[in-house]
């Protein structure tokens, strides 16, 4: 339940330091809002509210509760409410590339802070122990 406080921000449409609320009519769109494909065939649809990634048999959405493309990265709420995700990304020369540093997080705070997606490490093991995926715009 909201606070308040919280309501009132909701109301007003202010942006806090609580992103929880229901309204975040503040969250800039990701400079890489658009259609691509990954090297496993998968989809991946980022526009100004989400990051959603088909694959075969699967699919998946993360609502983005905040947006930074100074430091290129989205945090958001899983499918299913309970857990959170950060997407960070990086271009190297005209390729884009991503990474799914938290997908798992207990709060939206902790998936913000895992910062240890490494951008010179992309093609080796810099997204957790592996390498970062690159990302094709569908035409």
């Amino acid at each position: 339940s909201e606070t308040g406080s919280d309501a009132a921000d909701s109301e007003t449409g202010s942006d806090t330091a609580d992103s929880e609320t229901e309204s975040d009519t503040n969250i800039d769109e990701p400079e890489i809002a658009g259609t691509y494909t990954d090297a496993y065939g998968g989809t991946h649809t980022v526009t100004d509210e989400s990051w959603t990634a088909d694959f075969t048999g699967y699919s998946s959405t993360v609502d983005f509760t905040i947006v930074n493309n100074s430091d290129d990265y989205a945090v958001g709420l899983n499918d299913g409410g309970t857990t959170w995700s950060r997407y960070d990304w990086t271009m190297d020369g005209n390729d884009l590339y991503y990474c799914q540093i938290a997908y798992d997080a207990a709060t939206e705070e902790d998936a913000e802070a895992n910062d240890s997606a490494d951008r010179s490490a992309l093609e080796s093991d810099g997204c957790d122990g592996f390498a970062w995926s690159l990302l094709t715009p569908v035409k």
